[in-house]
C-alpha cells in the first residue's frame, strides 16, 4: 500500500522549494498539499497549476503516514499547527528550509520535527543547538531544490540577450537593486548608500520592488529616485525576471531577500544592505546576527557581502566591482555551501524523505 504524505507549505519559498521534487515525491507516495490562507504559496500553486487546500481545522492531518513543513516565517499558522498535530499524534515530522537563525524559526520554537533538512552546514549547525533532542542523523543539509535548476542555465548566453534588451554595452557597469517589501524597512537608507556610489563610481542602476508593495508607492520612489539619477536609472520591462537581471548586471544589492541568495548562487557578486531599519526587522522576528549564513561584519571573504552601517558602505561595495575579491567570493561559496550550489538538492532530499519511512 503506498504512503501518504500531507505537504504543509506558507510563504512562496517553501512553495518554490517543493515545486521540483513533486515528481519525485508522486512517484512512490500519494502527495496532498496544504497552504497556509495567509501566504504566498498558494499563488505559486495557483500559477504552477497544482492542486491543493487551504489548511482548515477540520483537515484530518493525522490520517497521513508523513507530514512535511516548510519553514515560514510570514505565514506560520499552517505550519505550527500541522506540527502540532503530527507531534500529539506520532505522525512523523520533518521540516525543510530557509536559513536557521534568519528569524522565521522563531515563532515554532516551542516545536521540533522528528527530521530537519537544512539549507547548509551552519544552519545546520544553528538548528542542532536549538533542538539538541534531534540526533545528527535527523538533520541533513540538502541544499534548495528551487536552485537546482539554475545549473541547466546558460548564464553567459542569459547574461548577453539580456545586456542587450538593457542596452548596456561591454563598457558598462551595472547594479541591480532587489528591495524587500517596503513595509519591512526604510528604502530610503538603501538610497542614501546606492545613489553616491552609482554616480561617483559611473554606474548605471536598475531597481526591482517587492510585487506585494503598494505601486503608488513605489511608483513615486522611483520617480524620485530618476529625477536625482537621470539616464543611469534604467527602467526594466514589466516581465523581466530577476534572476535575468541579477545574470546581466555587475553586482547585485538587495536588503534582505531570496533573490538575492539565489544571485549569489548564480555567482553574481552581491551585497546585503543591513542597515538599522532592515536589522531592526530582522532583531523584531528573531534573527541573529549577522542574519544570513552567508554575510558576516568582518573583513573574512564570504560568498556574498553584509553591509551593516552607511559609513564606509560604499567602499565595502567596491569590492563587488574588484576581479580578483569576487573569484574570493566564488570560491567561498563552492567550499561552504556546496549544497546550494552543485544542483543536486533535489535528488538528496528525496533520498531524505525515504529516511522517514526506514
Amino acid at each position: 500500500m503506498r504512503k501518504s504524505i500531507g505537504v504543509v507549505l506558507g510563504d512562496a519559498g517553501s512553495a518554490y522549494y517543493v515545486l521540483p521534487v513533486l515528481s519525485g515525491l508522486r512517484e512512490y507516495y500519494d502527495v496532498h498539499l496544504f497552504v497556509d490562507a495567509e501566504g504566498g504559496a498558494q499563488g505559486i500553486l495557483m500559477r504552477s497549476r497544482e492542486p491543493y487546500r487551504i489548511l482548515s481545522e477540520t483537515d484530518n492531518l493525522s490520517r497521513f503516514s508523513l507530514i512535511m513543513c516548510g519553514i515560514s516565517g510570514k505565514a506560520p499558522n499552517a505550519w505550527i499547527r500541522a506540527s502540532q498535530v503530527a507531534r500529539r499524534d506520532g505522525v512523523p515530522l520533518l521540516w525543510f528550509g530557509d536559513f536557521f537563525g534568519s528569524g522565521t524559526e522563531i515563532v515554532a520554537r516551542s516545536l521540533s520535527p522528528n527530521l530537519m533538512a537544512a539549507f547548509d552546514r551552519r544552519s545546520a549547525s544553528r538548528f542542532r543547538k536549538a533542538h539538541p533532542d534531534l540526533s545528527s542523523a535527523a538533520i541533513a543539509v540538502v541544499g534548495n531544490p528551487s536552485f537546482d535548476r539554475i545549473g541547466s542555465i546558460n548564464r553567459y548566453a542569459v547574461r548577453r540577450v539580456n545586456r542587450n534588451r538593457l542596452a548596456l554595452t561591454p563598457d558598462n557597469r551595472h547594479v541591480h537593486y532587489s528591495a524587500s517589501s517596503i513595509a519591512q524597512f526604510d528604502v530610503t537608507e538603501s538610497f542614501l548608500v546606492l545613489e553616491p556610489w552609482v554616480r561617483s563610481r559611473n554606474l548605471s542602476l536598475s531597481i526591482g520592488f517587492h510585487p506585494a508593495d503598494d505601486a503608488a508607492r513605489t511608483t513615486e520612489l522611483r520617480e524620485s529616485l530618476a529625477s536625482r539619477l537621470g539616464s543611469r536609472l534604467i527602467t526594466l520591462g514589466a516581465r523581466c525576471a530577476v534572476l535575468d537581471i541579477a545574470l546581466a548586471s555587475d553586482c547585485f544589492v538587495t536588503d534582505y531577500s531570496t533573490s538575492g541568495v539565489e544571485a549569489t548562487v548564480a555567482e553574481v557578486p552581491t551585497a546585503f544592505l543591513m542597515l538599522p531599519s532592515a536589522r531592526h526587522y530582522q532583531e523584531s522576528r528573531g534573527g541573529e546576527f549577522p542574519f544570513l549564513p552567508l554575510i558576516a561584519d568582518t573583513d573574512t571573504v564570504t560568498p556574498a557581502l553584509g553591509i551593516f552601517a552607511q559609513e564606509g558602505a560604499m567602499d565595502r561595495l567596491d569590492r563587488l566591482l574588484n576581479p580578483e575579491y569576487r573569484e574570493r567570493m566564488k570560491d567561498r561559496l563552492r567550499f561552504d555551501f556546496a549544497e546550494l550550489c552543485d544542483w543536486q538538492a533535489g535528488p538528496r532530499f528525496l533520498d531524505f524523505v525515504e529516511r522517514a519511512f526506514q
